[in-house]
């Protein structure tokens, strides 16, 4: 009788964890990427500017800054990727940031991470880093 309770338990066990199997959210393979990049900004509260780093290249970014948020738009080859922010220290500048979707080949982008930098004036030098799926 022991064998046969154990027996039965072990294929409920079963059961139950290939029912969770099937019912677990597929991904869509995207591998986590890893951000190190430095943003250069001029025109402090509304701003343009350049992105460089990793992942995604050079590009430009668009954006403004209304302590404590920060929201700006960056553009690459193949689409943009939005970024909403806080600031939590003004001297030296620091925060954290996530992706809050995008177009094109970054429709799909998430993530986040932290940034830090400088501001001098109406010029912000950023250093963003973390990550981002897309």
């Amino acid at each position: 009788m022991t064998l046969t309770v154990m027996n039965r338990w072990a294929a409920g066990a079963a059961t139950i964890a290939a029912a969770f199997a099937v019912a677990a959210p597929a991904t869509n393979g995207a591998a986590s990427k890893s951000v190190n990049a430095t943003v250069k900004v001029k025109g402090v509260p509304s701003f343009t500017g350049t992105v460089s780093g990793r992942p995604y290249g050079n590009g430009t970014v668009r954006g403004s800054l209304s302590l404590p948020n920060l929201n700006a738009t960056l553009k690459y080859s193949g689409g943009t990727v939005r970024i909403r922010g806080k600031v939590t220290s003004a001297s030296p500048v620091r925060g954290t940031w996530k992706a809050a979707g995008g177009t094109g080949k970054f429709r799909n982008v998430s993530g986040g991470g932290s940034f830090s930098g400088s501001l001098k004036g109406t010029k912000a030098t950023l250093r963003f880093r973390g990550s981002v799926r897309d």
